[in-house]
């Protein structure tokens, strides 16, 4: 996965996610420090990265666009500590790579995730078997003609 990330995420965010294999560059080291966001969005679907960010703009700005992507993942969770938001990341990100590839805006919070296509009004779901957590609370809604599946992860399967 191909990330970029926006400048409201810690250098050190950028480190971990590199040590774990992702493919990560930050926006400053692709454009200069007051690029406006649609100059962002643009980099990242050039270089077929996923934003990751803390803005909402973003995941407007990509929607409305009607494009098929970028992808934006963005971190709603309530903690901004580096160790928090990481440890999310590396949750997440795994149980959610093939709906970003596929272009999607996800939300990220604390206890979950909420998704939604951008090339199609189809259902996202977080939490497959490989991830090896459990759904312990599942809801679908279509709002505004839009359906999304929101998705509480339980314990990892054998623990309790």
């Amino acid at each position: 996965m191909r990330l970029l990330a926006d400048l409201n995420v810690a250098p050190r965010t950028v480190e971990f996610l590199r040590s774990l294999g992702y493919d990560i560059a930050r926006v400053d080291a692709l454009l200069p420090a007051t690029a406006s966001d649609a100059e962002i969005v643009e980099v990242a679907l050039r270089e077929g990265r996923t934003i990751l960010t803390q803005d909402l703009d973003f995941s407007a700005l990509v929607a409305l666009s009607g494009r098929s992507g970028p992808s934006v993942v963005s971190l709603r969770i309530s903690s901004s500590r580096v160790e928090r938001v990481n440890q999310r990341l590396r949750e997440v990100l795994p149980a959610v790579a093939a709906e970003i590839e596929s272009g999607a805006i996800v939300s990220v919070e604390d206890d979950g995730v909420c998704a939604r296509a951008l090339t199609a009004d189809r259902v996202i779901a977080e939490a497959p078997p490989k991830d090896r957590r459990r759904a312990i609370e599942c809801t679908s809604k279509v709002h505004e003609g839009h359906s999304f599946t929101r998705i509480r992860l339980g314990p990892l399967w054998g623990q309790s």
